[in-house]
């Protein structure tokens, strides 16, 4: 009875491994009974940039790339595009009260974390109080101190008031600052942000994130519908050369800061398409104004006469870019040209000597590489372009992280700084954000005044000009700020980005904020 049993048993195990295997070879060669496709993940996009993403808090400044990631899983009340025009995003509408400080926002309905936390209200209050909470030390905070008071009038209901009047309100709460972070998170995560983001964009973090790589995967449960594309991974390649292999040969489908002299080949090169466009980053070498020589500012204007924009344009950047008239960019609200320093490298040595250096001096003058288009070359131009006015310049490269650390660094805690290489960018695409983050005295390092740079009335005219909705008198009163600092000359001013990215020919549906964001939220890959 025992061997018939199993006998029944075995023949039924064959006849079941036999159907399983027609079954399997069935769906390979003719793709399934059904006579259908099955359905496939959505495409997925690689994108390599050139350093390190740092940080995944939105309140924690550390760099354009890590805003670029963030800003794929966070958005904010409202929105900036291309042309810096502000649109409703978490916000359907709002309105601004007779007094000129009371913004009150009507908030869209439907929406989740990526958590499932429903955003509401309450979750806008927590986000705004963390960052301008001392106790986040957030290097952002000065952007949203003059937010006096977040409350809550209904679930759908926030008000936002200000200390002053505060023209720059919508554009603060656009950038990546004012992105809206889930409470449930802030409560679990804490500093712990970085490598935890939790929003209410279209894609959501899938795995640990690294300085290395990001993966985000799409959200499905997305307010403005499913994404396009299944997920968007961020590698970090620092080699110029080795990202344009890369997006040559399909290994990553989006590639940052494409180098000057590839521009014109790739441009040809089947499969590719390069897309320039206009950037708010200005170049530029900064002088530590707390430390001699660079104390005395016919030292700091005899470096700016030293130095050949134009060639550095023509000779480093391939013709890409423009020469900075201003510490502004053209594409930023609020600018106007000064063209304060043109190459004449007479006038410099006799600065110099006027200063007490016929013979010059010697220097230090970090850059990074990777981080910016061109960057090392760049300061490699300058160091030539100095020694010819007798100043000795000792180009060190940091790696992006050890940079922004050692300009950040307060004196008390040994600051070294003396020259360096960075590009700022009006990251709200107007004027306001770059004086009072970059140049009013309160943001001496750990700020982002790296220059330590002092000038009472620059103080007084940022903060005049933040308060006056007049939007006649805050131009001219930027237009006074951009002549004082180009006088004074805390920075080299170099010139004026334009953004190169390279794609592979089958994404579309990009947007390139001027910010320099490549932003991918509505992108697809063509099958």
């Amino acid at each position: 009875m025992r061997s018939n049993g199993f006998k029944k048993l075995l023949r039924c195990a064959r006849w079941v491994v036999c159907l399983s295997l027609c079954l399997i070879l069935m769906g390979t060669v003719s793709g399934g009974c059904a006579g259908g496709k099955q359905p496939s993940e959505a495409p997925r996009l690689k994108v390599a940039l050139g350093v390190e993403i740092l940080s995944l808090d939105p309140h924690t400044s550390a760099g354009t790339p890590a805003e670029m990631v963030r800003r794929h899983m966070y958005e904010g009340l409202v929105r900036a595009d291309e042309q810096n025009n502000i649109h409703p995003c978490l916000a359907e509408r709002w309105e601004v009260a007779p007094d000129n400080v009371t913004w009150t926002f009507y908030l869209r309905k439907g929406v989740k974390f990526h958590d499932g936390t429903p955003f509401d209200a309450n979750a806008v209050k927590a986000s705004l109080d963390r960052i301008r909470d001392p106790a986040t030390k957030s290097n952002r905070r000065h952007m949203y101190a003059p937010i006096a008071e977040v409350k809550v009038v209904d679930p759908y209901t926030v008000q936002i008031i200000t200390d002053k009047p505060h023209g720059s309100l919508l554009a603060v709460l656009a950038f990546g600052g004012g992105h809206i972070i889930s409470p449930k998170a802030i409560q679990a995560y804490g500093a712990d942000l970085a490598t935890h983001p939790v929003g209410t964009g279209p894609y959501m973090l899938d795995g640990t994130p690294t300085p290395e790589k990001v993966t985000l995967k799409a959200f499905p449960d997305y307010w403005g519908g499913k994404p396009k594309l299944g997920g968007i991974e961020f590698v970090v390649v620092r080699e110029d050369a080795t990202r344009v292999t890369m997006l040559e040969t399909g290994q990553v489908d989006v590639a940052l800061n494409i180098p000057a002299q590839e521009i014109d080949r790739l441009s040809k090169a089947p499969g590719l398409r390069i897309r320039k466009a206009p950037s708010t980053r200005v170049a530029h070498i900064g002088l530590n104004c707390n430390r001699s020589p660079f104390n005395d500012v016919r030292v700091r204007k005899a470096l700016n006469y030293a130095v050949d924009k134009e060639a550095i344009i023509k000779g480093v950047l391939h013709g890409v870019g423009q020469p900075a008239a201003s510490p502004l960019s053209p594409a930023t609200w609020g600018f106007q040209a000064v063209n304060a320093y043109p190459y004449d490298p007479e006038k410099a040595k006799q600065l110099l000597a006027e200063a007490g250096f016929p013979q010059g001096f010697k220097a230090t003058l970090w850059t990074p590489q990777g981080r910016y288009f061109m960057d090392k070359a760049t300061a490699v131009a300058v160091q030539s372009q100095l020694a010819k006015v007798g100043v000795d310049v000792q180009v060190e490269t940091l790696d992006w992280a050890t940079h922004l650390s050692k300009l950040t660094t307060p004196t008390d805690k040994g600051n070294e700084t003396q020259m360096y290489l960075l590009a700022w960018e009006s990251v709200t695409g107007e004027a306001h954000v770059l004086f009072d983050t970059v140049f009013v005295s309160r943001n001496w390092p750990p700020g982002w005044n790296n220059m330590f740079y002092k000038n009472e009335k620059v103080d007084r005219l940022t903060d005049e000009a933040r308060t006056t909705l007049d939007e006649t008198k805050r131009r001219e009163m930027y237009g006074e700020l951009q002549r004082i600092v180009v006088d004074e000359a805390p920075w080299i001013f170099l010139h004026v980005f334009e953004q190169v990215t390279g794609f592979r020919s089958d994404v579309e549906g990009e947007q390139v904020l001027p910010l320099e964001v490549v932003l991918l939220t509505g992108a697809s890959k063509k099958k």
